[in-house]
This record gives C-alpha cells, structure tokens and sequence, in this order.
C-alpha cells in the first residue's frame, strides 16, 4: 500500500465518501502492516460512523494473518470498551478464531459483563473446534464460577456446544 498515513487521514474524515473511497483502497490494495493503524484509530475515534466503518472494515479482512494481530490486541487492551469493540470484530469475522478458544474463555472469567458477553458471543459462534478440544473447553468452562449475569452467557455456551457434540455423533 503506497501511502498508509494519506490512507488513514481519509478514513478518520467526516466526509462519508472520502472514507468510503480509502476503505476500498484498504480492501484493494491493503496489506496486514496497516492494521496497528487502524486499531489505533478505532481506539481513538470519537466518531461513531467512523468507528463502525472502521468495524465493518477490520471485520471483512480475509487474510488469516488478521487473526494473530487481533488477538494480539485485546490481550494488550486494558480499556473495557475498546475492548469490548476488538471482540466484535472476532464474531464478526469470517475467520477462524477457534485457535484462541481459551482466550475468550479467560476474558470471559475475567472480565467485566459488557466485555465476557462479547468473549461469549465469539465462543458460540466457533464452528472449528475438534471434538476432544471442546470436550476440554467444556470442561473448563462448567468449573467457572461467577455472577449470575456471567453464568447465563457460559450456560448459552454450554448448550450450544453440547447440542453442536450430540449433532456431531
């Protein structure tokens, strides 16, 4: 991508069409070294239509090299709402997260409602996970112990898989 820094002031532009035409750039002509970038401007942006597009972008990338670097930032995100945006962007994905299962079980142990109900909604919608994987992740998911709130997203995880291991035998 020939000029990145021309690239992401056009996206962080209140001009609807000016973002338009640099996210299409990213799509075209877009390489992975971009998206500490746009992370950066995710974070930052107080824009709400920015921010979704810029949502809307990450979350159609197809390059599995996407997943690492996502990953990579909410480890590093201390701050719940942005947090909470990166984990969308998983969910929202085409790509395999099911590598980083444990992960989103950890954040949703950990971490406050607003963030685990994200780490939830990525864990439901895994298709990916090998059969003795999940009877682990299973495992370790029955021993959390939380609120209330907390334990209603790890009983949705828990039928949703045990009804996707019945299908499966």
């Amino acid at each position: 991508m020939e000029n990145k820094e021309e690239i992401l002031t056009l996206l962080n532009s209140e001009n609807p069409e000016l973002f338009a035409e640099a996210a299409e750039k990213i799509k075209n002509e877009g390489d992975l070294t971009i998206i500490p970038k746009l992370f950066d401007l995710l974070t930052a942006s107080k824009e709400h239509r920015t921010t979704t597009g810029i949502i809307n972008l990450l979350a159609d990338i197809k390059n599995s090299g996407f997943v690492p670097l996502l990953i990579e930032r909410i480890k590093t995100s201390s701050h719940p709402a942005n947090k909470s945006v990166l984990l969308r962007i998983c969910w929202e994905s085409s790509l395999d997260f099911s590598a980083y299962a444990e992960e989103f079980i950890n954040i949703l142990k950990n971490d406050d409602f607003i963030v685990a109900l994200e780490a939830a909604t990525a864990l439901e919608n895994m298709e990916h996970i090998e059969h003795g994987r999940k009877t682990f992740l299973l495992s370790q998911l029955k021993q959390i112990r939380t609120t209330d709130e907390k334990q209603f997203l790890i009983d949705n995880i828990l039928n949703t898989w045990s009804q996707e291991e019945k299908q499966g035998d």
